[in-house]
This record gives C-alpha cells, sequence and structure tokens, in this order.
C-alpha cells in the first residue's frame, strides 16, 4: 500500500469521523497513523518517538504537535461518542460504550485496521 493511498483512506475516515480540516491536530493525527501503518514497531512506543518523528515532520515542538492531537482526538469523542467511533474504524457493529477513546487507540486501532484491509 502506498502512503498516498493510506492518505487517502485516513481523509476519508477523518471526514466520518467529523474531524474538520482546519484543526492543527487533524494534519498531525494523519501523519502519526501513515507513521504507525507504515512502521507497525512504533505504535508500543506512540506517546514518545511517534509523535516526536510528526513535529519533526512538521518543524514544531513534540508537546505542540502532543496538544494539538489531544485537542482533535478530544473533538472526535465528543462529535461522534465511542461506539460510532469504533463502528467506522472497524466497519461493523460493536458493543463498545466504555469511556472516550484515548490517542493511542485511535493511532492504533486505525493503523491495524488499514495494515489489515490494505495486506498485499
Amino acid at each position: 500500500m502506498l502512503p498516498s493511498e493510506i492518505s487517502c483512506c485516513i481523509s476519508e475516515l477523518m471526514y466520518e469521523l467529523r474531524l474538520p480540516v482546519y484543526f492543527t491536530g487533524y494534519h498531525y493525527l494523519k501523519s502519526a497513523i501513515i507513521d504507525a501503518v507504515l512502521c507497525p514497531d512504533r505504535i508500543p512506543d506512540i506517546s514518545s518517538q511517534l509523535l516526536k518523528n510528526v513535529a519533526d515532520e512538521f518543524h514544531t515542538d513534540k508537546r505542540h504537535v502532543e496538544r494539538a492531537v489531544s485537542k482533535a482526538v478530544s473533538h472526535i469523542n465528543s462529535e461522534c461518542g465511542t461506539r460510532y467511533i469504533t463502528n467506522k474504524i472497524l466497519g461493523y457493529e460493536t458493543d463498545a460504550y466504555g469511556s472516550a477513546i484515548s490517542v493511542k487507540e485511535l493511532i492504533a486501532l486505525i493503523a491495524d485496521q488499514l495494515r489489515i484491509r490494505y495486506q498485499s
């Protein structure tokens, strides 16, 4: 799977999750997910190494990226709810009634689903 295909899939999903493109965290989150899809070994280290790579890519501070991504995920949680989010990502009904989905969970879940769907 090419990075451009991954980017397109993530853009469509972000639209379905009601995350506006004008959010700074949108672009950071999208970049982190692409990185997690292409390098799955980075998933366990999302908060330290993956977000640092995103900060380096955008020539900004890691804390700025963390805040922006956190704000974006908060927006998704408030707009959609956990059940809707998991249903959109997985593509089928789930019984997810838990608390809000975290940044790590969201990135890992989306990256994992993209790898499963587009494995070559």
